[in-house]
């Protein structure tokens, strides 16, 4: 079971995808969330909820973070929950790079049974500064190419075809406790999808230019939007 389109009625698949959800199959627990959030006339936030939880059991990282997307629809409270979660599940293990899990936060704006807002801000610190500079300039023009599905396009014409990427990515600004910080302008909308391949940016760019002891967490101002 994938992404492949429903041809079939959906009222026909729920059972069908509760079983295999009950077999292990993260991906008809994550489809029964979906019809919950999304499907006219069949919203139902408990029942949504639950079966993300269930989904979470099961799936693996890229299930994560799909999740955390999902559940912006649902309220900050889950969506919040989620994002933790994945970037616990994909860099919890890590040694050579700390993603702390509020990197990139989600934010309820308006309580926690709402939809979030994201901040799109972190804090980098590592050894030898000059090579965590080098790393942030680099991933800087990595992060205009990134859509909000979570896709890195390959330049700045193909990054076109997506629903939506980032307006601005901020130079890197030096901090007073020391480290970098880096934001994007991206309207303050939720995207944790976009957040995940963010991360992996950075990670990847940390490593790249032999960084160590290298820390990525999200930024203490308090300046979610731009």
């Amino acid at each position: 079971m994938g992404d492949e389109p429903i041809s079939e009625p959906i009222t026909e698949l729920i059972p069908r995808w509760a079983e295999a959800a009950n077999r292990g199959d993260a991906e008809a627990a994550y489809r029964i969330a979906e019809c919950a959030l999304t499907r006219e006339g069949m919203r139902d936030a408990n029942a949504a909820e639950a079966w993300l939880r269930r989904a979470a059991q099961l799936g693996d990282v890229p299930m994560q973070w799909r999740l955390a997307q999902l559940a912006t629809r649902h309220s900050a409270r889950v969506a919040i929950e989620r994002q933790r979660a994945a970037i616990e599940a994909e860099w919890g293990r890590v040694e050579d790079v700390v993603v702390d899990p509020g990197s990139f936060p989600l934010v309820a704006v308006n309580g926690d049974e709402y939809f979030p807002t994201q901040a799109f801000r972190v804090h980098v610190a590592g050894e030898p500064d000059e090579a965590v500079t080098a790393a942030l300039a680099n991933a800087q023009h990595r992060m205009f190419l990134v859509g909000d599905d979570g896709t890195e396009y390959a330049d700045i014409d193909e990054v076109l075809d997506a629903d939506y990427s980032p307006n601005y990515v901020s130079d890197p600004e030096p901090q007073p406790d020391g480290g970098w910080s880096i934001w994007l302008d991206c309207k303050g909308e939720a995207y944790p999808l976009m957040a995940g391949t963010l991360l992996r940016i950075l990670v990847g760019e940390l490593r790249s230019a032999g960084v160590t002891a290298a820390r990525i967490r999200g930024e203490r101002r308090k300046r979610d939007a731009h």
